[in-house]
């Protein structure tokens, strides 16, 4: 209820690495742990019933927006299956979306994909992957949209419910609509070649 959060700072700490370092008290730095949502770990200080300063830890978790579906990803290079999430609301009004992608290689180039048709994991040429969208397929690769996985091997986008890439240009999502979402990035496993994530299908309101 009353508790304070000291000026011990935040950590960010993922199931592979452990504790990754401080990162700014107001940052929102958060990273996935499991397919379906995203925790942060603030290591900081807080007062007991005394007044005494005294350590403490706070655990936020974020609620996963929309549904999995197109089952574990292939493997890529680093052994694990990447994965999609998403967090924010659905509400277009809101225009407030954030597409994550984890477990990926190291320092790998991706970006991510959308349609309103979902389809069974089909495989792709070029691709250890199978891509799960189907239909008219939108690519977020507009400036500043194509990612870079860095060391940690994840990335993110906040995207637009009104700017929604198509073939033939942006659209606008409508309450009603479902759209999905998969993210294709590259890697060498062991020759040059690409992977996608799986999926993740979000009804519009």
């Amino acid at each position: 209820g009353g508790d304070s959060l000291g000026v011990g700072g935040a950590f960010l700490w993922t199931p592979d690495g452990g504790l990754q370092g401080s990162v700014l008290p107001d940052s929102l730095a958060t990273v996935d742990m499991t397919p379906g949502g995203s925790v942060v770990l603030i290591a900081g200080s807080k007062l007991d019933t005394a007044g005494n300063l005294i350590p403490a830890a706070y655990v936020v978790r974020t609620n996963p927006v929309g549904t999995k579906f197109c089952g574990l990803a292939a493997p890529n290079s680093t052994g694990c299956s990447g994965y999609i999430s998403a967090v924010g609301t659905a509400l277009v009004s809101a225009d407030s979306l954030t597409l994550s992608a984890a477990r990926l290689p190291a320092n790998a180039f991706g970006f991510f994909l959308s349609s309103q048709t979902m389809s069974p994991p089909t495989a792709v040429v070029g691709s250890q992957g199978l891509l799960c969208l189907g239909g008219a397929i939108g690519r977020f690769v507009g400036a500043g949209q194509v990612q870079n996985s860095g060391a940690a091997g994840r990335y993110e986008l906040r995207i637009g419910l009104t700017a929604l890439p198509t073939p033939t240009g942006l659209v606008s999502g409508v309450a009603g609509e479902t759209w999905s979402f998969q993210s294709w990035h590259r890697d060498a496993n062991p020759g040059a070649a690409s992977n996608l994530t799986d999926a993740v299908f979000i009804a519009l309101r």
